[in-house]
C-alpha cells in the first residue's frame, strides 16, 4: 500500500512535481477520503484540498470516478501558500526554492540536444526577438505576456514540460475556455497521462490572443521517438483512454481531410507524436483559439555530431520525408481559418545553436 506521509515527505524533499502526483498515487490505495489520507493534517487544509477534490472531480472523494486532475503550478501556489506551518505541504515555489537543494544542483533531467536549446532559448534575454522572427511579417508575434513554459533552469517547476490541458488552466487564453481535461483521455493516471509541449507560449495572431505550441527536434534519429502509441493495459481506464485517443485522431483525420488540402493520415500505429499534435492543433482552433504549431529544428546541434541538422533546407526536408503520406504536402504554411475565430497554422522553422 503506498504510505501517504511517505509521499508527503517526497512532495517536501521536491522529488514529486506538485500535489497531483501525490493524488494520483492515492488512488491507488483503498483510502477513500482526503480525511482518509490525510488523517493528521489540519481542518483548514483537508477543507481546502476536499473543495479541490470537487472542482475538478465533481465530488469530494479521491477514489471512484474519474481520477482528480492534476492541479496546476498556480493552483498549488496560490491555495496552498499558506500550508507550510505544519511541515507537511509545501508550495511549489518554496519547495523548489528552499526544499530540494540536491535537485536544483542537479538540474533537468536529459539536459541535451532539443531540451537543452529550448531552456537556453527561454533563458536567452534575445527571446522575444528570436521568437517573433521566427513568423517574419506574418502577424503572429509574442503576446506582452507570453507565459513561455518551461522557463528555465532555475528551479525544477522552471524546466518541466507542460500538458496544454495544465497550462491553459494556470495561464488561460485571454476570452476562451481551457481544454476540457478530458477530451484527450478521460482517466488521468499514473500509466495514462497527457501529451507534454517542448515549449507553450501566449501570442498575438493578428492582434488576437492565441497559442504557440512547439515541438523541437535537434537530429534526425529524434523524429522515430514516440513513433507509436503504447499498448493499452488491461484495466477498464487505459483501455477507455485508448479508444477515446483513437477516436480522437480518426475525428482529426476526418475533419481535416474534408478542408480540401488533402488526405490526413494521422494514426496511433506510426508518426504517433505528429498525429496527436495535429489532434490538439485542431482541437483549439475548432475551439476559437488562434493557435500555431511550429516544429523547430535546432541546426548543428552539438550534442549530435553524426546526425544533426546542417542548415534550414536539410530540416525542410527531414521534415517533408517525415510527414510524407501522412499529411498532404501542402499542409504546413497553410493558414486554416474557422468561422468562431479559430485559426490553425502548422510551420516548420529552424534556429541555429548558438556556440
Amino acid at each position: 500500500m503506498v504510505n501517504p506521509h511517505k509521499l508527503l515527505e517526497a512532495y517536501e524533499r521536491g522529488h514529486l512535481t506538485d500535489i497531483g502526483l501525490i493524488l494520483d498515487l492515492l488512488r491507488l490505495t483503498n483510502m477513500s477520503s482526503v480525511k482518509d489520507v490525510l488523517p493528521d493534517v489540519p481542518v483548514p487544509v483537508l477543507r481546502k484540498l476536499e473543495r479541490f477534490v470537487n472542482e475538478y472531480d465533481g465530488n469530494t472523494r479521491v477514489l471512484g470516478g474519474a481520477p482528480p486532475a492534476a492541479p496546476t503550478v498556480a493552483f498549488v501556489r496560490d491555495q496552498l501558500r499558506d500550508m507550510c506551518k505544519n511541515g507537511k505541504l509545501v508550495p511549489a515555489r518554496a519547495r523548489d526554492e528552499c526544499a530540494s537543494p540536491d535537485a536544483r544542483r542537479a538540474g533537468p533531467t536529459g539536459d541535451r540536444g532539443s531540451k537543452a536549446h529550448v531552456l537556453d532559448l527561454v533563458s536567452s534575454p534575445a527571446f522575444r526577438h528570436k521568437v517573433d522572427n521566427l513568423f517574419g511579417d506574418q502577424g503572429i508575434r509574442l503576446a506582452e505576456h507570453g507565459y513561455p513554459r518551461p522557463l528555465g533552469r532555475r528551479t525544477p517547476a522552471d524546466w518541466r514540460e507542460y500538458e496544454l490541458e495544465e497550462y491553459m488552466r494556470a495561464l488561460p487564453v485571454p476570452g476562451h475556455k481551457p481544454l476540457d481535461l478530458k477530451w484527450w483521455i478521460p482517466h488521468k493516471t499514473g500509466m495514462n497521462r497527457r501529451p507534454t509541449w517542448d515549449l507553450l507560449c501566449h501570442i498575438l495572431v493578428k492582434g488576437k490572443p492565441g497559442l504557440l505550441l512547439v515541438e523541437a527536434k535537434a537530429h534526425v534519429g529524434e523524429m522515430s521517438e514516440q513513433d507509436k502509441k503504447s499498448r493499452p493495459t488491461g484495466s477498464n481506464e487505459s483501455q477507455c483512454n485508448d479508444r477515446r485517443i483513437r477516436h480522437n485522431i480518426s475525428e482529426t483525420n476526418t475533419l481535416l481531410s474534408g478542408l480540401g488540402y488533402g488526405q490526413f493520415s494521422l494514426s496511433v500505429d506510426h508518426h504517433y507524436q505528429l498525429a496527436n499534435r495535429i489532434a490538439y492543433l485542431s482541437k483549439l482552433a475548432r475551439d476559437g483559439i488562434p493557435v500555431v504549431l511550429s516544429y523547430l529544428g535546432w541546426l548543428k546541434s552539438p550534442a549530435w555530431p553524426r546526425d544533426f541538422f546542417r542548415d534550414r533546407s536539410d530540416w525542410e526536408e527531414v521534415m517533408r520525408r517525415y510527414t510524407s503520406g501522412v499529411l498532404p504536402g501542402d499542409f504546413p504554411g497553410k493558414v486554416v481559418q474557422f468561422e468562431n475565430g479559430g485559426s490553425m497554422q502548422m510551420l516548420v522553422r529552424s534556429l541555429e545553436v548558438e556556440a
